[in-house]
């Protein structure tokens, strides 16, 4: 939020907010020019210049919020590819023998594996992504072999999967059955990157 408000008073921060148009929002969201910022960049800004202006409106600074009336960021998802064999094991492989430098905790530093989990039930269970992020070890009936995956928003469960005998193996590997409590390390998408 505050990365785009600064890019946003960039150009308009000596403006009062209610003399923003439509168009200067929409030139601001396309400001980088073609292939540069993604459209999901692009949503994110749009989601944080709504919410501004939305209070802005409510404070009676503006009367219409410019934002919301801009055209919808439409963001084009490529279809889902299969991973060959060699890519889970080189995957696996990185995930087993990843090590993270500087900005961690010791514990950090010398862990490895933290990751296995996620690529397990997203490559052999084919849980979607926040599905895995949102588990929890207690989420698991290990008796059965299934996981509750949990539903987008709320504490309900949206459906129960079966466990391949290849995940269970892997979630083993990282004492999965003796553990509790959030299955996604902290620092997600710091850990993510190094391995992919």
């Amino acid at each position: 939020l505050k990365a785009t408000l600064n890019a946003f008073c960039a150009l308009y921060g000596n403006r009062l907010i209610s003399s923003v148009t439509k168009q200067e929002v929409e030139t601001f969201f396309h400001r980088r020019g073609p292939g540069v910022a993604s459209a999901g960049t692009r949503k994110v800004e749009k989601a944080h210049l709504n919410a501004v202006f939305n209070w802005a409106q409510k404070s009676d600074y503006i009367g219409d919020n410019v934002v919301a009336k801009t055209d919808k960021i439409k963001i084009k998802r490529a279809d889902p590819v299969s991973l060959t064999i060699e890519q889970v094991r080189e995957i696996f492989l990185c995930a087993s023998r990843a090590r993270y430098a500087g900005g961690y905790s010791r514990e950090d530093k010398q862990d490895s594996g933290s990751l296995i989990p996620y690529f397990a039930l997203a490559i052999f269970a084919a849980l979607r992504p926040y599905e895995v992020r949102r588990a929890k070890w207690e989420d698991f009936n290990w008796e059965e072999g299934t996981i509750n995956a949990r539903q987008e928003k709320g504490n309900g469960y949206d459906r129960t999967v079966e466990l391949p005998e290849v995940c269970i193996k892997w979630l083993e590997y990282v004492d999965g059955p003796k553990l509790t409590g959030d299955i996604i390390p902290k620092s997600f998408v710091k850990r993510f990157n190094v391995v992919r």
